[in-house]
């Protein structure tokens, strides 16, 4: 009864938070924030998810056995066919990064800001981005993107037909329409699999690499730095991000509404190529049984978590092991992170530097944003701003045409309660190509001066931002 009153409890404060859906775009019955049928949705997949996860059901049970002898899970070959593809995707980025036996363990609960702080600190995991990688991430969630992609999550008809006590159906007996990202806890151990099968390739090269997860345990960490020094790795560090778990369970929801708003708003506001691949993911969801352990054993202890518990046994036992340094963070609040301690090359640190991105032309970081587009909307923000710098479009009629596009789709995606410029920029129900983000790029490119793209802002929020 615990977990499904928690469910319930979040489910209704998504229903009540979230804004009205504009009444002339035509939105699925269970679209966030339509009240009722949403918190239904909510509390169905909770509860499928919690019983899967209790009798140990997940996509290791459907393709392989465990090994009674070793212990290690062995998949069947058309399954380890499936790995060969995700292992393929994610072996260039292997080869790009440095090879200099440098290792970093990034640690924190989910929604912590991990890859954030990383980046402040110029260590750069995210290819496509104009900033070449320095580190490969080994990240179970980084597999799942690319299994989804590939099928490799059952679709709830087929769970349904395996299990019938186990998948819900809605009060007129229908199938909830779960999205494969919603669906990626029971691909969590496989995407591990993954994840450390990747440790070893890159080990074998002594690729520079993060390993990006929890750190539910010390034991956990030690096991890294051994598996590292076995490897030859010289250079081992220690990033902590730290957050509460009920701030941790407060971000996972809103990754998963933005998740899914994005998904239906694809759907319903313009044709989207097949081929875009994150419009089909939907948003992922963090179960809650998942996070009910998170809190520090000792509440002496000063830590928001149990994980940041075994951070700092780790930097207090262990320190000569942590040659590259180590930096605990509070995260909390985002636009203000907290360094708690450090050591090694990090040690005295007491603010996070400001790493300047390269500025990369519009169109070519087009091409890395939206490489799965075939083109974009030629009256978007992106096409407007590149109408202008092609000298199709003059300063003021290209203020003109993207305050009238903000305009156009206000009544979709602008959020009410947020009246500031941040509605447009970098919202992640933006479509890409709408992306106020835009307009800071044609800036690094030299399209526009600072005093131009202040202006564009400038009128947005005064004639659309009410």
């Amino acid at each position: 009864m615990r977990i499904q009153r928690q469910c319930e409890t979040f489910a209704y404060r998504i229903a009540r938070e979230l804004p009205p859906v504009d009444s002339v775009t035509p939105m699925p019955d269970n679209f966030p924030g339509t009240g009722q049928d949403w918190l239904e949705r909510t509390v169905a997949l909770e509860n499928m998810l919690e019983a899967f996860n209790k009798q140990g059901i997940d996509s290791r049970t459907w393709h392989g056995k465990k090994n009674p002898i070793t212990g290690e899970h062995e998949y069947s070959p058309e399954r380890l066919a499936q790995h060969e593809t995700v292992m393929n995707h994610f072996r260039p980025h292997i080869d790009a990064v440095p090879k200099n036996g440098e290792a970093h363990l990034l640690a924190g609960l989910g929604g912590a800001g991990k890859t954030t702080i990383l980046r402040q600190l110029g260590i750069h995991t995210e290819p496509g981005r104009p900033e070449p990688m320095t580190h490969f991430a080994l990240s179970a969630d980084n597999n799942k993107d690319v299994m989804v992609d590939n099928d490799m999550v059952p679709p709830i008809q087929w769970l349904a037909q395996q299990y019938p006590d186990l998948v819900p159906r809605n009060r007129r007996g229908e199938l909830y329409d779960f999205t494969p990202m919603e669906l990626s806890s029971l691909i969590q151990n496989e995407s591990r699999d993954l994840a450390n099968r990747q440790a070893q390739e890159a080990y074998k090269v002594r690729a520079n690499v993060v390993w990006d997860y929890r750190m539910g345990t010390h034991d956990s960490a030690i096991q890294h730095l051994d598996a590292l020094d076995k490897h030859g790795y010289t250079r081992k560090g220690a990033i902590f991000v730290d957050v509460t778990p009920n701030t941790s369970r407060q971000r996972g929801i809103k990754r998963h509404i933005d998740g899914m708003s994005q998904f239906y708003r694809r759907h319903t506001m313009s044709p989207v190529d097949p081929k875009y691949k994150p419009a089909r993911r939907g948003g992922r969801r963090l179960p809650l049984f998942a996070t009910t352990d998170l809190h520090p054993k000792d509440p002496a202890s000063g830590e928001l978590s149990s994980s940041g518990e075994a951070f700092k046994k780790l930097v207090t036992e262990t320190p000569h092991r942590l040659n590259a340094g180590w930096l605990h963070i509070n995260n909390e609040d985002f636009t203000n992170p907290i360094i708690r301690s450090t050591g090694g090359q990090w040690a005295g640190l007491s603010q996070l530097p400001q790493q300047p991105m390269q500025q990369p032309p519009v169109r070519a970081a087009g091409r890395i944003l939206m490489a799965d587009l075939d083109t974009a909307d030629p009256h978007s923000v992106l096409s407007l701003l590149d109408a202008y710098r092609d000298g199709q479009l003059s300063f003021p009629n290209l203020v003109e045409a993207i305050v009238a596009r903000y305009e156009q789709i206000k009544g979709v995606d602008q959020h009410p309660e947020r009246a500031e410029w941040s509605s447009f920029d970098r919202d992640e129900m933006m479509p890409e190509e709408d992306n106020g983000w835009w307009i800071t790029a044609a800036v690094w490119s030299g399209v526009l001066s600072q005093e131009q793209a202040q202006l564009i802002k400038d009128e947005v929020k005064r004639r659309v931002i009410l």
